[in-house]
């Protein structure tokens, strides 16, 4: 039996040296391979493949929602929030965030960072609790001084 396994996504773009410069730059995508019209980046698994179009194909191809989510570590989802990449306001879920992003040509991506781990409170320090003893005087012991 034969198992299928995801290659490539293509993403269609105007300028393909912009667009490496996003994909690659600002996301931090290792460049694969480039040629004449396309490149493919992306670390390990599938690859997104930058395919540039025509000028007269450009506009229906490209601008839109592609349905991909990239996941990423939370300290690489705040340093791209923090450089104001994301277009509208992220979404908090219990178990992630999401947050979508547009590349230079408008194609719509999310990405997807795990929850932010929030320190628990510690509780606040217990009072030491009065110690309520009565001294009763004792009779000394007296020993031999010598």
């Amino acid at each position: 039996m034969i198992v299928p396994q995801l290659q490539s996504v293509f993403v269609f773009v105007r300028d393909l040296d912009r667009a490496l410069f996003f994909y690659c730059g600002t996301l931090g995508l290792p460049l694969r391979r480039r040629w004449a019209g396309g490149a493919e980046v992306g670390g390990g698994g599938a690859a997104l493949t930058l395919a540039v179009m025509d000028a007269d194909t450009a506009a229906e191809a490209t601008g839109r929602a592609t349905g991909i989510t990239f996941a990423v570590d939370r300290t690489t989802y705040d340093s791209l929030a923090a450089r104001g990449v994301f277009g509208a306001h992220p979404i908090h879920y219990p178990w992630g965030t999401l947050a979508i992003m547009a590349d230079p040509d408008g194609n719509e991506f999310v990405l997807l960072a795990p929850a932010a781990v929030e320190r628990a409170e510690e509780p606040a320090p217990r009072p030491i609790p009065a110690i309520h003893a009565s001294f009763r005087s004792r009779p000394r012991l007296r020993g031999n001084a010598s």
